[in-house]
C-alpha cells in the first residue's frame, strides 16, 4: 500500500512572510498551485492559499476608482456641463469622468490604486498560523480523511520539525484515479 511519501509533491513551492500580496499571486500563479506553505528560513510559519488572499480582498473596503476632486455640493467643476433636461445622464459623467471603467482596466494598470493595494500588504496578513500537517509514512487514506475533517485543500508533509513535500487534493485523486490507493 502507498503512503503520503509517494505521492506528495516533494519540490514545495514555498513563500516568505515579508513577501507583498502582488509577489505572493504571481508566485503561486507561476507554480501553477493554489496554496503554499510561509516560511521564515527553513521554519515553517504559516500556510496561504488564494482564498486567504481573496477574504482579505473581500473584507477590505473596495477603491473608488480615480476621479479629478469634486467641487463643493451645488456647485459645477470646471469643464463640467450644466444639467439640461435631455442630456441626464451627460451631467454625471461629467462629474464622474471614470465612473464606468471597466475593472480590468485598472487592474491591470500598474498605477492604478488596486495595484498598490496588492503591494501595501504582506502575506504574514494573509497567512493561516494553524499548521496542517502529516507525517511521510501515513497512508494516503489517512490523508485524506485529515483533509475532509478539517477542510483543508492541502497537507504539510512534515518529518521532526522539516518540511518534506506537501499532499494537496490532487495528488489524492491522482492516486486514486491510477488505481494506487
Amino acid at each position: 500500500m502507498k503512503t503520503v511519501r509517494d505521492i506528495m509533491t516533494a519540490d514545495v513551492v514555498t513563500l516568505e512572510e515579508h513577501m507583498t500580496l502582488r509577489e505572493a499571486i504571481e508566485a503561486l500563479s507561476s507554480a501553477r498551485v493554489s496554496g503554499a506553505p510561509i516560511v521564515a528560513g527553513t521554519a515553517v510559519v504559516g500556510v496561504a492559499s488564494r482564498t486567504d488572499i481573496l477574504e482579505f480582498e473581500a473584507s477590505s473596503p473596495g477603491i473608488p476608482p480615480r476621479r479629478q476632486q469634486i467641487a463643493d455640493f451645488g456647485e459645477v467643476p470646471d469643464g463640467a456641463s450644466a444639467f439640461e433636461e435631455d442630456e441626464p445622464a451627460a451631467y454625471f459623467l461629467d462629474w464622474w469622468r471614470d465612473s464606468e471603467a471597466n475593472t480590468w482596466s485598472r487592474m491591470s494598470e500598474t498605477e492604478s490604486p488596486e495595484w498598490d493595494r496588492l503591494d501595501e500588504h504582506s502575506i504574514a496578513e494573509v497567512m493561516s498560523r494553524s499548521i496542517a500537517s502529516i507525517g511521510p509514512d501515513a497512508s494516503i487514506r489517512e490523508a485524506a480523511r485529515d483533509m475532509v475533517a478539517d477542510g483543508f485543500h492541502r497537507l504539510l508533509v512534515m518529518h521532526d520539525g522539516e518540511l518534506l513535500g506537501v499532499v494537496s487534493t490532487m495528488d489524492i485523486v491522482r492516486a486514486v484515479a491510477e488505481d494506487e490507493v
